[in-house]
């Protein structure tokens, strides 16, 4: 099958906040997500769509059998017994038939395309564009085969060439609903999700009933930030086909990002129903867990991912944070070790150990933890904050500031940062400064009861 959508997986980064002894709260930053992409072949004519039942394809395979014994040069049988051990799985044994209708027919551009799609599915994408080249000699018109072409071009990652092939594609096909998806695949994976959307739309009126052509305009729209289109494009989707995971998947994280916790979890629990084994699925459950506070729960989840995964750096990750919810910041270190030897340019790893030893009192460990984070990511402003919190907890508060003011400049909607650079300026005695930076606070927050007590402080010292 096709891969369509990008691994959604949620990536939540937790940030301290420095505190004097005026008040304290935890603050964290919004989680990032990679969405889920349904595995589908848009690339199937009529003959294989009807071919995919199992025992369709048995049939196939027998009536093509007695065919050949009878006809030993038939080459229709080897190329529709060929597809039908495709569609099994057997794609060697598919591509010893097509070598067959090959051999027997070497110009049927059928036969090249086929064995191309078998190469594809063996992860062969050079061999198959070769084969589709040929196909596409045999019969320049082909729209199936620039299709194919396409697909191939994008699993080597070579998106515009992708495109180029899927223009050919419609050009030769302007119904072609399954090359308007693909393309919008490629247009998603460039980062263009305006035009990902309008393909997805023309695939969607061309053929209404493509579960996955909702799935992938519903991350095109979580990409925007237009949640609430995306649940509604996921709704369609598991009313077309209420057995798609990734449906349930993606349209958790939605819900997720509209801060609708338990609707995640809710949605999935029915990802982890239709496919127990999907490790990302678990760590997006207890990502989930962790933000409605229930971090057992959520250490749960990421322990099964990690028994299913047991290289997936984001799991240790989250569940390092887990453990630092609870205070057990020795485990949480550990797993921020395993992530970082697993991923060694994992920022938020660092950033997040540096966290977990700033917890400890270690704050020059602490702060070689930002800096690393701060190398591999220059623009990380919560890095910067956080390293801003140490040197603050050291007493350098020359540093702390400038950190704190890089961090704005990087996000000047950083609550905490300007809640912590006040802080930092009530403790210089500094407080028309620490004023300032507390009126922005509020402009930013209007409930955050810290940067009002904190601003009290700074007009009581004033007199």
């Amino acid at each position: 099958m096709q891969a369509f959508i990008s691994i959604l997986i949620l990536l939540s980064v937790f940030l301290p906040v420095t505190k004097t002894s005026f008040a304290e709260t935890n603050r964290s930053t919004p989680s990032t997500n990679t969405l889920k992409q349904p595995q589908k072949n848009l690339a199937s004519d009529d003959r294989e769509k009807a071919s995919k039942n199992l025992d369709r394809n048995q049939l196939i395979i027998k009536e093509s059998d007695q065919a050949i014994r009878l006809d030993p040069n038939n080459t229709e049988a080897y190329i529709n017994r060929g597809i039908a051990y495709k569609n099994l799985g057997q794609h060697r044994r598919a591509i010893e038939d097509l070598n067959e209708a090959i051999r027997l027919d070497p110009n049927d551009a059928r036969a090249h395309r086929n064995r191309g799609v078998a190469y594809k599915k063996l992860g062969e994408y050079q061999r198959a564009i070769e084969n589709y080249d040929q196909a596409i000699q045999l019969d320049s018109g082909y729209a199936k085969a620039y299709n194919n072409r396409g697909v191939a071009y994008k699993k080597l990652a070579q998106y515009r060439r992708a495109i180029e092939e899927y223009d050919q594609a419609i050009r030769f096909d302007p119904d072609f609903a399954a090359a308007y998806g693909n393309r919008g695949v490629a247009y998603k994976n460039l980062g263009e999700y305006q035009r990902a959307i309008k393909d997805y739309n023309q695939a969607i009126q061309l053929d209404p009933k493509m579960a996955f052509s909702y799935i992938n305009r519903g991350n095109a729209y979580s990409k925007l930030g237009r949640s609430y289109s995306a649940i509604s494009d996921y709704d369609q989707a598991i009313r077309l086909d209420p057995d798609h995971a990734y449906a349930y998947n993606n349209r958790g994280i939605a819900y997720k990002n509209l801060g609708r916790y338990r609707q995640a979890i809710e949605n999935f629990d029915g990802a982890v129903r239709l496919d127990p084994n999907d490790a990302e699925v678990y760590i997006n459950r207890g990502i989930a867990y962790k933000n409605l506070g229930q971090f057992q729960r959520a250490i749960d989840d990421l322990d099964k991912a990690v028994d299913l995964d047991p290289k997936n750096a984001i799991a240790y990750r989250n569940r390092g944070v887990a453990y630092k919810k609870l205070g057990e910041y020795q485990r949480a270190i550990e797993d921020y070790d395993h992530a970082i030897l697993l991923n060694p340019d994992y920022e938020k790893a660092y950033n997040n150990r540096g966290v977990a030893y700033k917890k400890l009192g270690e704050y020059q460990r602490a702060i070689k933890e930002y800096d690393q984070a701060i190398r591999l990511a220059p623009d990380f402003a919560v890095a910067y904050n956080n390293r801003g919190v140490a040197y603050k907890n050291l007493g350098e508060y020359q540093q702390a500031i400038e950190d704190y003011t890089q961090a704005l400049r990087l996000d000047s909607a950083i609550v905490f940062a300007y809640i912590n650079r006040g802080n930092v300026y009530l403790k210089l005695g500094q407080n028309f400064l620490a004023i300032t930076d507390y009126n922005q606070a509020i402009r930013l927050d209007s409930n955050d009861a810290e940067a009002y007590n904190n601003r009290g402080v700074a007009h009581r010292n004033l007199g």
